[in-house]
């Protein structure tokens, strides 16, 4: 019986994993962990064109992307932060 070689990831595997890699280290050389927390935030946001309409939606997409369980305490409070200090717009659905 002959042993098949492990398969390799397609190159596209690797790109993308390579891609979310350097997102996360050039995020987090900002060094302080609430900043990195609020580049990382601000990241997600550019990245997602229609928005989220809530935060549960906002951290499940950076458990997604990078793999991080974040508190939601924790990113209520950087959101907040970007929103007081005029980092990001934010508009809240009034319907």
């Amino acid at each position: 019986m002959t042993e098949h070689a492990p398969q390799i990831n397609q190159a596209s595997d690797f790109d993308s994993t390579f891609e979310r890699m350097c997102d996360v280290a050039s995020i987090m050389e900002a060094g302080k962990s609430e900043q990195a927390l609020r580049r990382l935030l601000q990241h997600c946001l550019l990245q997602q064109d229609e928005g989220y309409s809530n935060l549960d939606q906002l951290i499940g997409a950076i458990n997604d992307k990078f793999g991080l369980r974040l508190p939601k305490y924790r990113v209520q409070a950087s959101f907040d932060w970007l929103v007081t200090s005029h980092e990001v717009e934010y508009q809240e659905d009034k319907r």
